[in-house]
């Protein structure tokens, strides 16, 4: 008999139990388990679940601006605020129990580093896959860039992807960390396939690559978030880069996300700073902000409405000398001065227009958001993944299940799980030494 595919693998109970969901309750772990209960005697016990089909992973999602923007109304400032009555009831009383749980660790002598986020504000997603929502539309912009001969053209549609794609990324419900040496496989399209692994802990990184026979992508993101009382700001350090059949390298980076209203007040979603995307050679490069003109300004004070949905940028010469000063900066500082293209030489192209509509380059028309969504390709996982892939994480799985009182236990054990390995790893170290 042939050795069964990893896609294959626990599709069904073990045991002869009534729940089809339960993959056995005589084994404490599934196939392609992160968890060695073999570690730990007192955690408590949860039954690993069955796998997740391969047709229930990969059912089509609407992708659409109206489906995209689903959980939210567009505000008169051009913001997002959530209207998703079950998120917004489900994320209520989060900062409570935190606020218990480090009473608790702390009465109990506890670290504090062991604290756990309730999986009822999750998706059962992990930050890896979160990260293909920002390449819905590479398929498309990525073959017209590689068709084009000059450089600039080739930056200008990836500048269009990188704006094109935002309204896929506004969920307001949080992925899992993605555990160490966790991976992913994903397909966009027959054409282009996605490659990731989580390579550090602390600080949290993933690397990805993806393939297409017309360019390859890659490069590596580093998870990090500024949080003040009731805002947070979400940004992915880190250039990627696209490079063409034909040699040409484009290094980029998409916008941000600001969110307000995270403990009080109304959930107020807006992206922040701008995609930016260059060409060394040619010292070459489009700055896109997404906000409006500012009133101080002549033009802000005659057409400006500071709307937070509007499209202003441009592709420029850069200067030198100027542009590895920025890059000398710190990811966020670095962000926050490219927003006024302070090593701007010349400029050659301008952008305009909205996010929620359409996207120009000086008069011509390149993307229009309201109708051309097909232009999009879903992420679906891939038949044969390795068994390290994050579909068989049985916290993430259970959450599918829609099971959260188990989803939450499994996450506690995979979390215990690492800080033993983080110890190990460090002992190591020392001995080392």
């Amino acid at each position: 008999m042939a050795a069964k595919e990893t896609h294959e693998v626990a599709l069904t109970p073990e045991d002869d139990f009534t729940d089809p969901l339960i993959f056995s309750r005589i084994r404490q772990i599934s196939p392609f388990s992160f968890f060695n209960p073999q570690n730990f005697k007192t955690l408590e016990s949860c039954p690993p679940p069955v796998y997740i089909p391969l047709s229930k992973l990969n059912v089509q999602r609407d992708l659409d601006l109206k489906s995209c923007l689903r959980d939210f109304e567009i505000t008169e400032n051009g913001e997002l605020k959530l209207i998703n009555k079950d998120i917004i009831e489900r994320q209520k009383g989060l900062f409570s129990d935190i606020a218990r749980q480090l009473t608790s660790s702390v009465l109990e002598g506890k670290s504090i580093v062991g604290l756990s986020l309730p999986v009822r504000i999750f998706e059962p997603r992990t930050q890896m896959e979160r990260i293909v929502d920002l390449f819905h539309f590479l398929p498309y912009f990525g073959k017209l860039a590689a068709k084009e001969s000059k450089i600039i053209d080739k930056i200008k549609w990836i500048g269009v992807m990188l704006i094109a794609s935002l309204p896929h990324t506004t969920s307001q419900r949080k992925p899992f960390n993605p555990i160490l040496g966790e991976t992913y496989q994903g397909v966009l399209d027959p054409d282009t396939q996605v490659y990731a692994e989580h390579i550090s802990h602390h600080p949290p990184i993933s690397r990805y690559y993806i393939t297409n026979p017309y360019f390859k992508v890659y490069g590596s993101l580093t998870y990090n978030a500024q949080i003040s009382p009731n805002t947070l700001l979400a940004y992915n350090e880190g250039w990627t880069t696209i490079e063409f059949n034909d040699g040409v390298k484009l290094k980029f980076s998409f916008p941000s996300a600001k969110i307000s209203g995270v403990l009080y007040g109304d959930r107020i979603v807006k992206t922040c700073f701008p995609a930016i995307c260059f060409e060394e050679s040619t010292k070459l490069k489009a700055v896109i902000n997404i906000k409006g003109l500012p009133k101080k300004s002549f033009m802000g004070s005659i057409f400006g409405s500071r709307r937070g949905d509007e499209i202003h940028g441009e592709i420029y010469h850069y200067m030198e000398d100027e542009h590895q000063n920025l890059n000398k900066m710190t990811w966020i500082n670095m962000l926050k001065s490219q927003e006024n293209c302070l090593d701007r030489a010349v400029t050659l192209v301008e952008f305009a227009g909205n996010i929620f509509n359409e996207i120009r380059s000086d008069s011509e028309l390149l993307f229009d958001n309201r109708k051309d969504y097909d232009k999009a390709f879903q992420q679906n996982y891939s038949p044969c993944p390795l068994p390290s892939d994050s579909r068989f994480r049985e916290d993430l799985i259970w959450m599918f299940y829609g099971n959260e009182k188990f989803a939450q236990k499994w996450k506690v054990k995979l979390e215990e799980q690492q800080r033993y390995e983080r110890n190990l790893r460090m002992k190591n170290k020392n001995l080392k030494k």
